[in-house]
């Protein structure tokens, strides 16, 4: 590689690249890659409570369901017709093998229980796998890199390519992950992703 035709503002790019196409790379690692969580802690619910049962009834039925039949998505609720109804769902990345599916919802199962919103009513977890949710809280993921030269052809772009991605992935058709490339620049290209849950 030719080090003298690139300046300085080159190597972050090519860097930030390269972190990206490897994390694009199947993983073959059983780990799934935890991305965020979201609980707001203002609906929150005692332990050894009616509610706390029908969410570990739930957190089992979607680990049970991931393991038995990993299909990549799954809802459920427990005693709906309660005031301690609980509802839950699955939703793995379009594609991702059943083994990663699996290991994803299991894992944020756990950590959704345990770690991230211990004794939340609502919470959602991201892997870069799989999400997983009780209730429906909404939550983006921002990128922290920042953005040089025109805002606007930059915010035009993006806004182009997501709503291509938001229309192929809600068309009701056969796939379940949309992406899109846009070129932003001469070396820098965007990429997007959108997946809607079956239901």
């Amino acid at each position: 590689m030719a080090k003298a035709n690139m300046d300085q503002t080159t190597w972050p790019l090519l860097i930030t690249l390269l972190i990206t196409l490897i994390t694009m790379v199947p993983k073959s690692s059983s780990q799934p890659i935890y991305l965020n969580s979201v609980c707001p802690n203002t609906t929150l619910f005692a332990n050894n409570s009616q509610y706390h049962t029908n969410l570990n009834t739930l957190f089992n039925s979607l680990t049970t369901n991931a393991i038995a039949n990993p299909d990549g998505f799954y809802s459920t609720s427990v005693n709906a017709t309660t005031n301690d109804a609980v509802f839950g769902l699955y939703l793995c990345r379009g594609d991702q093998n059943t083994t990663t599916c699996r290991n994803c919802v299991t894992a944020a199962t756990s950590d959704l229980s345990n770690l991230d919103c211990p004794n939340s009513k609502v919470g959602t977890t991201w892997y870069d796998e799989c999400m997983e949710e009780c209730r429906n809280p909404r939550f983006r993921l921002m990128n922290t890199q920042n953005i040089t030269g025109n805002m606007s052809h930059f915010m035009d772009a993006v806004t182009k390519m997501m709503d291509d991605v938001a229309a192929r992935a809600s068309n009701g058709g056969p796939e379940e992950v949309c992406d899109s490339v846009a070129p932003y620049s001469s070396l820098q290209t965007m990429y997007g992703l959108g997946q809607c849950t079956p239901d």
